[in-house]
Order: C-alpha cells, then structure tokens, then sequence
C-alpha cells in the first residue's frame, strides 16, 4: 500500500513543475519547440529587458533570453537570444541592431 505522505510528495513535485513551466510560458518561453540561441555584445542596450520580442520586418522571430555584463569591466552587455525560426538562416557577420519602437 502507497504511504499518505509519499503520495502528498508526489503531488508536491508536480505541482511545482507545472508552476515552473506555467511561469516560463507566460514569459514566453516554449520548451516544446527547439530554439536556436545567439549572442550579441553591445556598448549601450537603451531599455532593452529580457522577454522582449526580435522581430524581422516587423515579425517575431525570438526573444532576449539573458542580458549580463561583461567580465571585461568594459561595461558592455551580453544579451542572448533565442530564435524558434529554424527555416532562418543567419550568417555568422550579422548584426543585432537594438532600436526604440514608440
């Protein structure tokens, strides 16, 4: 016979993975589709925050994932970020370009 606590235990853990996954799917991130991650270095991120959209011509092709700053104390960011366009194919020389949308 199943213990009342194991079974208490059970529902524990299930109930705070679907919390966790629940939260990352309202901050847009979708553990069933693979998505690519690049990285980018930039002097100056002007309001830029994790979860925001990328888009291409005005489509969404992916999200800021992570920002941190460099260890370099040059005082530059890292963002990263995720893509779940698969048919894109971006070249190794492309460039991120942060612009304000008012």
């Amino acid at each position: 016979e199943i213990r009342k606590e194991f079974k208490v235990g059970v529902v524990v853990v299930a109930a705070v993975g679907i919390m966790y996954a629940g939260i990352n799917y309202l901050k847009g991130v979708n553990f069933l589709v693979n998505q690519d991650e690049y990285y980018a270095v930039y002097d100056e991120i002007g309001g830029l925050s994790v979860a925001n959209p990328v888009l291409l011509n005005g489509y969404k092709i992916g999200q800021v994932y992570e920002m941190q700053v460099m260890p370099d104390a040059s005082g530059r960011v890292l963002v990263s970020y995720t893509l779940s366009e698969k048919e894109l194919k971006i070249p190794m020389d492309s460039e991120f370009r942060i612009l304000v949308v008012r």
